[in-house]
């Protein structure tokens, strides 16, 4: 073929007629030595991926005219991203393969298996929104050095609500090209955020320390900062971080896993309240009857029953000993506990004064008690509708993890941090997402110490601690480790720290391979046996 020819075909072929070539219906097969398929029409039929999709009959010339009528009926938009992948089966059989044809994927294939598209390709619109209690300021970007599309301060109510969706759909004609970035503020944000995602919007919602060590260079010094700069900030971190951040901090809604943070959130309230009130309750009681405490534990119901019809020393030196008898929880110190009330120190006057205040209290107590107990009962009957059994099941094999303590966890445990990675990455992620990772402090020369970082979900890392405490007492192995590690001088909270880390592995481990936590103490009788 000239030079010329060859300009006009836009390819090459030679031809075999040797009976040691394999032949189709006495036809001689084309060998193509070189293929530019955005040139012609044959270059598209000829090249290796059209072979890959029809297989060797399309080099066939009877099978040119019925492939190139094919191919104009049904060809793809963009057949570089629609064709299938290359497949490597004529490894196993070299005999089936052309001349010439190449082992390895082509490039239009290696894009489709390994290019992730661009934030470019998906949203090329920003929203930043700076949520406050009164008012929300939000601004609209498209693009790095183009001015903003629409920035306005909005009240927090329906109206604002209505007109920023009203702005929205003026200048985005399409949902998916528009990315919200929210900066996290307490439950301020979640009313805006779910909107905006029920509308059809990719919503990101991120830790305001993440935004702050974000933020542009222009205001990385002076440190600015008012609603405007931190709106427009947003807008910046999302056109540079924003396909990252999407992946990692989407937002959706759960209603279900909410409505259990929430209940968890009351829950710690109202057991936060009534640790307080007994801590009141014991200051008050160290004036009205001190000796009371080192003869029974004053928590107990049976000294509130009694303190509640005698909340006096004097009062309970005139009761009979057989009606406190009665009470069996008082019966084997009836005795003592009528000779200590009357030889009280307690002054009559201070103890008959404290009266009115040690009454409130233990009602006060009982009915934070009664709530408590309901909340228990909202938070199991929910959870059993919103979480996996059979994780709950799992985590309740590993020491340390009751009913209570495993409701909490997986209310606020992230499916995604499970997913993907190794045990001890997943473990890793996790210890940072509820603050348990140590915090190093190190610059030069000088080495500061190093603490728990406390910068996660609290509720997590708070059950995670009482987990661990209740670990220390009951798991022969973690108490072997606890107090070996107290021997070496460490801290109690030191140890209940790795104790956490040694509970976090645990958990993830039991609940990527779905079966129950075995220790190697158990292990070790059931291998003897």
């Amino acid at each position: 073929m000239s030079d010329g020819g060859r300009g006009r075909a836009s390819l090459r072929v030679k031809m075999w007629k040797s009976s040691e070539m394999w032949t189709h219906s006495g036809l001689p097969f084309a060998y193509v030595t070189g293929v530019d398929r955005l040139e012609s029409l044959e270059g598209e039929l000829r090249g290796r991926f059209w072979f890959n999709h029809f297989g060797r009959s399309s080099l066939s010339p009877f099978a040119m005219p019925r492939l190139r009528e094919h191919w104009m009926e049904n060809r793809p938009a963009d057949y570089f991203l629609t064709g299938p992948a290359m497949s490597f089966d004529r490894l196993k059989h070299p005999l089936e393969r052309l001349l010439g044809h190449k082992l390895k994927p082509s490039r239009t294939n290696l894009l489709v298996q390994n290019s992730k598209p661009h934030l470019s390709m998906k949203q090329t619109y920003i929203l930043g929104i700076d949520v406050a209690k009164h008012k929300v300021r939000a601004a609209l970007s498209r693009g790095a050095h183009e001015p903003l599309l629409f920035e306005k301060d909005l009240p927090v109510n329906a109206g604002g609500l209505t007109e920023l969706l009203a702005r929205l759909r003026q200048h985005v004609a399409e949902p998916e090209a528009l990315l919200v970035l929210i900066e996290a503020t307490g439950m301020l944000h979640l009313n805006w955020a779910a909107a905006l995602c029920q509308a059809g919007y990719a919503v990101v919602v991120i830790n305001p320390l993440m935004a702050r060590r974000l933020y542009t260079l222009e205001n990385s010094i002076r440190d600015n900062k008012s609603d405007p700069i931190d709106a427009r900030e947003l807008c910046g971190i999302a056109r540079t971080q924003g396909e990252k951040l999407l992946a990692l901090y989407r937002f959706k809604i759960k209603s279900e896993q909410f409505c259990l943070q929430r209940l968890q959130s009351v829950r710690k309230a109202v057991r936060k309240s009534l640790s307080n009130l007994k801590k009141s309750y014991r200051s008050l009681l160290d004036v009205s009857f001190p000796e009371l405490g080192g003869l029974l534990e004053i928590d107990g119901v049976g000294i509130r029953q009694l303190l509640s019809q005698a909340p006096t020393p004097a009062a309970i030196a005139r009761m009979r000993r057989s009606t406190l008898e009665k009470n069996w929880m008082l019966r084997p110190k009836a005795a003592e506990l009528k000779t200590l009330a009357a030889d009280s120190m307690a002054d009559p006057e201070l103890a008959a004064a404290s009266r009115p205040a040690l009454l409130a209290m233990l009602q006060s107590m009982a009915a934070m008690e009664a709530r408590l107990r309901e909340l228990d009962r909202q938070i199991e009957t929910l959870a059993a509708q919103s979480v996996d059994q059979k994780n709950k099941a799992l985590l309740e094999t590993i020491p340390g993890f009751g009913p209570i303590n495993a409701h909490k966890v997986l209310a606020f445990l992230p499916d995604q941090i499970l997913q993907t990675g190794s045990n001890r990455k997943a473990a890793a992620r996790l210890q940072a997402f509820m603050g348990n990772d140590p915090r190093l402090r190190q610059s030069g020369q000088w080495q500061g110490q190093t603490k728990m970082s406390k910068r996660g979900v609290e509720m997590l890392r708070t059950a995670f601690f009482q987990s661990a405490f209740s670990a220390s007492q009951h798991d022969p192995e973690l108490r072997a480790f606890y107090l070996r590690k107290r021997a070496q001088g460490k801290h109690h909270e030191v140890v209940l720290s790795h104790l956490m880390r040694i509970l976090t592995r645990r958990l993830v481990a039991v609940l990527r391979s779905g079966k129950p936590y075995q220790s190697n103490h158990t292990l070790r009788l059931q291998n003897a046996a």
